[in-house]
């Protein structure tokens, strides 16, 4: 998982172009990743964007922008855990935790925040930011999954 975290690592400051707009050439490139050709949410396309970078020759990462989907499908392929660790992809879940609206991947781990890699984000933490960052969020007492994608 070094790979993956090298890669989310370097792309931490990009920003859309123009602001607000969630497109720009590098959420192009992110969104296409995911196929997906217009603006659009790309928080889930840039954590598929990572792992297809790293892992350029496995395809263990569903195509997908939504992280609704990928929520579902770890649940199916047995990919939830519940303690995390670096590589890990997070998924903040809306109340009943049947759904998830927002995505990164884990880059460290502390005993009640992780330290994370996202996109579509921004300094206050919305799910429908403008840029590329690293945060530190609360997960112990939080609706949050962990998704463990071995490459």
């Amino acid at each position: 998982m070094d790979e993956l975290l090298k890669v989310a690592k370097s792309q931490i400051g990009t920003e859309e172009q123009p602001i607000g707009s969630n497109w720009g050439d590098k959420v192009k490139e992110y969104l296409a990743s995911a196929a997906v050709h217009s603006p659009a949410p790309w928080c889930m396309a840039f954590v598929c964007w990572c792992f297809r970078t790293a892992f350029p020759a496995e395809r263990k990462f569903p195509t997908t922008a939504s992280c609704t989907f990928l929520l579902n499908w770890a649940k199916e392929q047995g990919k939830i855990v519940k303690q995390p660790k670096p590589g890990d992809v997070f998924l903040l879940l809306r109340l009943g935790g049947k759904t998830a609206f927002h995505t990164g991947i884990v880059g460290g781990v502390g005993s009640v925040n992780i330290y994370t890699i996202e996109g579509n984000s921004n300094a206050s933490g919305s799910p429908e930011g403008y840029e590329v960052l690293s945060r530190i969020r609360r997960w112990r007492w939080a609706r949050v999954a962990f998704v463990r994608i071995d490459p």
